[in-house]
């Protein structure tokens, strides 16, 4: 489809938090490959997140990787 996800048009968070998040070249987040984003305890998946782990986060066939990848993640760290 050509969209392109950008921070700036997440109007669900506040200004602080997408500061906080920084942004990339491509205007978006910065997420570890556990999906972990610069702000503590805050995980992002979908298509935000296509820059670091690949164009299936663009559609429902990555949701159950990224699901499954963020519960190990937060169940090791306890949060």
């Amino acid at each position: 489809t050509g969209y392109r996800y950008r921070l700036a048009s997440f109007d669900f968070l506040s200004e602080s938090v997408k500061r906080a998040l920084g942004a990339d070249e491509n205007l978006s987040p910065k997420v570890n490959s556990r999906f972990k984003s610069s702000v503590k305890g805050l995980y992002l998946m979908g298509g935000i997140t296509e820059p670091s782990h690949g164009p299936a986060m663009r559609f429902m066939m990555g949701a159950p990787y990224a699901a499954q990848t963020i519960a190990k993640s937060m169940f090791k760290s306890g949060e």
